[in-house]
């Protein structure tokens, strides 16, 4: 119990003592992912974070890109390969073992569709850049979304 007790501790002084960093300057600290994406012309920053596939699929991760005020995008039964181009599209409408990409911004004038498409590429095991496509329903605007993440 005690050592439960050390370990909320601990998390709690590294918190305080890098409150004061940039949030990525953090999250390396605490040893954690971090990625971003840029969508018409705002980039989004915050912590990237990967967990094998929820499919069927063994050679997959689920990858997701989140940010503090809770905007999001995640790659569904990304490859675990070092390497490798790999095409995307929209989570509500692809089989359960296709690579997949949900995205929403909840602080923002966009409105996402299930109109999400594009390419990833694998930069290491457990990096990757993306860039692809969403569509915006309620302006009938369509914008480029690219990005990056390191997931551990």
């Amino acid at each position: 119990m005690a050592k439960v007790y050390q370990s909320a501790l601990f998390i709690t002084l590294m918190l305080f003592f890098v409150q004061c960093k940039k949030d990525t300057d953090a999250l390396d600290l605490l040893g954690l992912g971090k990625g971003e994406f840029t969508i018409a012309g705002k980039k989004f920053t915050g912590l990237c974070t990967g967990s094998p596939s929820s499919s069927l699929s063994n050679d997959a991760d689920d990858v997701m890109i989140s940010t503090d005020d809770g905007d999001f995008f995640t790659i569904y039964n990304l490859s675990t390969a070092n390497k490798g181009t790999f095409n995307f599209s929209d989570f509500f409408t692809s089989s359960s073992t296709a690579t997949s990409a949900v995205f929403a911004l909840d602080n923002s004038s966009i409105s996402i569709d299930n109109k999400t498409s594009g390419t990833v590429t694998k930069t290491g095991a457990k990096s990757f850049t993306f860039s692809g496509v969403v569509y915006d329903e309620v302006n009938k605007n369509q914008y480029t979304i690219t990005g990056s993440g390191t997931y551990k």
